[in-house]
């Protein structure tokens, strides 16, 4: 795994009044410095690496996980 940046929110710096949403759900890159520090990060997005299918093992495995389901 390889983060790259951030999924967040971009304020704005209002002086001594209150900070102010400029924009929602923004990506930027560690690289952006500039308005990296201006936002509020709520996911850490990371490129995934060397992957591949994993088999299952023999089994229904559909009817286990209904049956799991309907016990709820």
């Amino acid at each position: 795994m390889q983060p790259y940046g951030v999924l967040g929110n971009l304020y704005r710096a209002a002086g001594r009044g209150p900070v102010a949403l400029k924009q929602e759900k923004v990506i930027l890159s560690f690289d952006d410095f500039r308005r990296l520090e201006f936002t509020l990060a709520t996911q850490l997005l990371a490129a995934l690496e060397d992957l591949r299918p994993e088999d299952l093992p023999p089994g229904d495995h559909d009817a286990e996980l209904l049956a799991g389901v309907a016990a709820h």
